[in-house]
This record gives structure tokens, C-alpha cells and sequence, in this order.
């Protein structure tokens, strides 16, 4: 997907497995976007009937049970991250399931029909990117981190991801910039002497 393709998609409510494939104990989904919390309460009842979709908080975790209609699903953990103090800057919620691969398609077919839409490969990032969470280098980094094999890979990584990069790309930035203000000053400099150094020369004539 294109920058063009990613804005026009910007408003949509996405979802994917954030988790490899295949079986597992635990399994992650997340959407992201304005309407994550609406299409969670949709399928998501929470233990406690006090934590209602008006009252729930960002960065807590909430028990409960994932249903369809009335039938259930799967008992899950819910976690809320109001914008922009997510991974994307957006609304998003993060679900851990029982990592059962019928489990998990069955949640994203809820989630779609409830109104979200399958996420893009790396759309997450992108849009962390588009909205500013995370530079270029950042959000290709976070790509290296994932794939990091070694100590050094992860390290490069994980510096990078945290800016570094990024930092000493603006701190050569600032310094040429000082660098060209400091070679504009000296020609105009030198087009002040030399203009002076004319003009004196042209009263001399004019008095000899």
C-alpha cells in the first residue's frame, strides 16, 4: 500500500494477529483506529460489569469473555491504549486469547463483521509512521528488530529504533546547516570589502 492508498484508508478501524501463525498458549489481536473500543464492547463482557465501555481506562488490562451473540468464544485479557499514547497514535486494543488458530480466525471474523477491516502487512507501523509515532528510520527498524538473529543485529536495531539514527542524522543536518550559514556569511562578507575596496578607489580617481 502506497502513502496515496494509506490516507485514504487512514479513517478505517483495522485488526490483525499480532502473533505468529500457527498454534500456540497465547495468541495476540489487535485493532487499531477510532473505532477499536465500540467494535470491542461488541463482542467483549467484561468480568466486572462496572468496567463499561464509558469508564474503561487506557493502559489497564480487563478480563472477560469474547461472544457471539451468546455463544462463547474464548475467555480473554483486554487491553485499551487511548490515542495518542499507543504504538500507532491511534485508539487501540490488544486481546490475549488461547492461541488456537480457530480461536483466533473466529475473533477476526467477529471484529470484521462488526466493522473493522484486515490490516495490510505492516499497516500498524504505517500508520505509526503517518502519524507521526515513529520517523523512517524508526519504523524500518522496527522490521530489523523483528528479524534480529544476533546480539549485534538486535542492538543496531534497538538504537535505531529508539532514534538514534534519526539523531545523528538531524545533528549533521544542524551542523552543515551552520556550515552553509557560515559560507553565506563570509561571501557576503566578502562582497561588502570587495564593493567598498571599489568605491575607494573610484573617489581616488575622482580627486587625482
Amino acid at each position: 500500500m502506497n502513502l496515496q492508498q494509506a490516507a485514504a484508508f487512514s479513517d478505517d478501524t483495522i485488526c490483525a494477529v499480532s502473533t505468529p501463525p500457527g498454534t500456540g498458549a497465547i495468541a495476540m489481536i489487535r485493532l487499531s483506529g477510532s473505532r477499536s473500543l465500540d467494535i470491542t464492547f461488541q463482542i467483549f463482557r467484561p468480568a466486572n460489569s462496572k468496567n463499561t465501555q464509558e469508564n474503561v481506562e487506557s493502559h489497564r488490562l480487563y478480563y472477560g469473555q469474547v461472544l457471539n451473540q451468546d455463544q462463547l468464544v474464548d475467555e480473554v485479557m483486554m487491553a485499551y491504549f487511548k490515542a495518542p499514547h499507543s504504538y500507532t497514535a491511534e485508539d487501540v486494543v490488544e486481546f490475549s486469547c488461547h492461541g488456537s488458530e480457530f480461536i483466533q480466525q473466529r475473533m477476526i471474523e467477529l471484529l470484521i463483521n462488526r466493522g473493522a477491516r484486515f490490516a495490510e502487512p505492516g499497516e500498524f507501523t504505517q500508520r505509526a509512521f503517518l502519524n507521526g509515532r515513529l520517523d523512517l528510520s524508526q519504523a524500518e527498524a522496527v522490521a530489523d528488530l523483528i528479524a534480529s538473529q544476533s546480539r549485534t543485529a538486535h542492538g543496531l536495531a534497538i538504537q535505531q529504533m529508539r532514534g538514534g539514527f534519526s539523531q545523528k542524522i538531524n545533528q549533521l543536518r544542524e551542523q552543515l546547516v551552520n556550515f552553509a550559514s557560515l559560507i553565506e556569511l563570509i561571501f557576503q562578507s566578502g562582497k561588502c570589502f570587495e564593493k567598498r575596496h571599489s568605491c575607494g578607489h573610484h573617489r581616488e580617481a575622482q580627486c587625482g
